[in-house]
Formats: C-alpha cells, structure tokens, sequence
C-alpha cells in the first residue's frame, strides 16, 4: 500500500499545480468584502457578489454586483467565464436622479485565462456610456487602450488568510495604473492597489461567503468560525493556515 501511495503522490502534486492555473468557477451567492483604504486613511467597505448566470446571446456570463456599505455606489457587472468584461450598469449616479449603462466593443479581457506568469495582452476596445439624467440621455464613446501583464505569482497576506496569488498590472500610455492579485482557487482578487497622480488607494479582501457554495467553502476553510478568527486551509498546497487575529491588519505581499 505504502508504494501505490507513493508512486501516486508526486502525480497528485502535478494536478493540483496545473489546476490551480485556471480560476475556480464562480457561483450565485459568492459574496466577497473589501475594504478599500484611501492616501489621507479614510476607508469604507465593499461588497460584490454573484447574483445570477446569464445567457447573454449564446455566451454564458456572471452577473455580479458591486456595492459599498452606504449604498451610495451601486454597478452591475456583466462577465463571462473567461473573466471578460462585456458591460456594466449604474443605476444610481450620487445623489443624482441617474443611471449609465457602459458597453465594451470587443469585451475587455480583464485577466488572460488560464493564469500563467509571463502572459501579457493589449486591451483596445471601443467603451460607449448611455447617461440619463432625468428627461436628458448623453451618449459618448471613447478608446480604451491598456497593456495588461500577468508579472509574477507572490504571497499575498490579507486579514482573511495568506493567499498564492497571480499578480497582473495594468498599464495606460506608459504609466502603471493598477496592479492586481489574483487567487485562482477562490476565484477572485484578494487584493488591488489603484495609481492616480502619485497617490494609491488599496483594495484588501477581508471576507467571503457563499449563500449556495456551502459544501466548497466549508471544505476551503471559508466559513466563519467566529466574528474575530477564520480558519482557512488550502486544498492545493494541503496545509493549513494559521487563525488570523485582526480584521484591521494590512495586507502584505511576497513575490515568490
């Protein structure tokens, strides 16, 4: 018994090295928080989350919304499988009595799938916004170019847990705009820092949760034990990480 196990091992090791390439699918009821922390500290929390699958002309795609904790900024994403972003909704613009609807044409490939370090795309898309402000529809349409790389794959630590994850920057005329951290196994960004007039706001994850997803987050270690301490494991590197003691810590990052 002790050979089969041990002539299996070295092959199960491979696989999950190889699947964890590819971004866990994502579910109705997935829910994840952030909380985004801007130069002078002030912050708020927000939420985005899964609330349907939509078969959008043949393709398949996940409808998400983003929403932050004073519902002052609400926004309906359209995605699909493949993490291309086709278009969004913002049925409430401030305190304005508005709402925009942006489409991208062709999508914009927010992450090249599968994950592989190395990878890098150009985004050039035509990003066309629908506003109404009461009686008055604006219509205008703009180019988007970017350059999109997958730089590295580092250890990322966050109030949730530690997480192995794929990091992508996103460049605009030569200048780094943002840089994202990717986990494959939970299939979403654990963590973001935004670049504007030198000044960066950050994006940490420190919560998520699964209205229908019980089975797998409960088997990832996802489900709360309490308020304050989280118990997290992880199935690809089959170890488990330590209880976490503070919401408030800061995340860090590791390039392995």
């Amino acid at each position: 018994m002790s050979l089969v196990i041990a002539a299996f091992y070295p092959l199960a090791i491979i696989w999950n090295e190889s699947r964890a390439l590819l971004p866990r699918r994502l579910v109705v009821g997935d829910s994840w928080t952030y909380k985004v922390v801007f130069p002078d500290s002030k912050s708020y929390e927000m939420t985005e989350s899964v609330r349907e699958m939509i078969d959008l002309n043949g393709t398949e795609v996940y409808l998400l919304l983003r929403d932050d904790t004073q519902h002052l900024s609400t926004e309906y994403l359209w995605i699909t499988l493949d993490w291309q972003e086709i278009k969004t909704f913002t049925p409430n613009i401030g305190n304005l009595l508005a709402n925009s609807t942006t489409t991208y044409t062709p999508p914009v490939q927010l992450f090249q799938v599968p994950f592989r370090v190395g990878d890098q795309w150009t985004v050039k898309s035509a990003v066309r916004t629908i506003t109404k402000v009461k009686s008055t529809t604006i219509d205008s349409t703009a180019l988007l170019l970017e350059l999109r790389t997958t730089s590295s794959r580092e250890e990322v630590s966050t109030p949730l847990c530690q997480f192995h994850a794929f990091k992508v920057t996103v460049m605009k005329n030569g200048t780094l705009f943002e840089a994202l951290w990717f986990d494959t196994e939970l299939g979403q960004v654990v963590y973001g820092e935004f670049y504007n007039d030198h000044e960066k706001v950050t994006q940490t994850l420190i919560s998520y949760g699964s209205s229908t997803n019980t089975t797998w987050a409960a088997a990832n270690g996802f489900l709360p034990l309490t308020a304050e301490t989280r118990l997290f494991s992880r199935t690809v590197a089959g170890k488990l990480s330590q209880v976490i003691s503070s919401w408030n810590q800061p995340a860090s990052v590791t390039e392995s």
